[in-house]
């Protein structure tokens, strides 16, 4: 692969998004037939944020929460890390280190998502491996801030 591989020639097109008011019980049941660990949130034909499985573990089952009746939006993670399908491979493993994150959100130019790429995608490619395990040793280190920030890559979508 040259340098100039971009997001958008490996990123996975198959993207599943939830609605915000869509049932915890529906949003875990949809993770699970399409075996996805990250969904984005759309509220209003937006993404809003995104889901994951341990969001619901810490956020709606270890609170309580009812998850036939609780929101998705009530434990999703609110913004957004993303990348855009013509940035770089680069671009995309350095936002994933900054935010200790393993997956991003890709969007196209009318700020729609259009896929994910995740860590995995990178190091599938030969010229990008080292970069990948670069990234990986990096995010398997201690935290130092204390908790993980979520927040925006590239610009904003909302």
């Amino acid at each position: 692969m040259s340098d100039k591989t971009r997001v958008r020639d490996i990123m996975t097109r198959k993207l599943v998004s939830v609605d915000a008011d869509e049932s915890v019980k529906n949003v875990a049941k949809r993770m699970l037939e399409s075996d996805s660990v990250l969904l984005p949130v759309i509220s209003e034909g937006r993404v809003t944020g995104t889901v994951t499985p341990l969001d619901i573990v810490a956020r709606g089952v270890s609170e309580g929460l009812d998850p036939e009746q609780t929101p998705i939006r009530q434990v999703a993670s609110v913004g957004l890390v993303f990348c855009r399908e013509d940035d770089t491979i680069e671009a995309a493993a350095l936002a994933m280190e900054e935010y200790r994150i393993r997956r991003l959100v890709v969007i196209n130019d009318n700020l729609e998502a259009t896929g994910l790429i995740s860590l995995s995608d990178i190091a599938g490619l030969e010229a990008y491996h080292h970069l990948a395990c670069t990234v990986l040793s990096h995010l398997e280190e201690p935290s130092h801030r204390g908790e993980t920030t979520i927040g925006h890559s590239h610009g904003d979508v909302g």
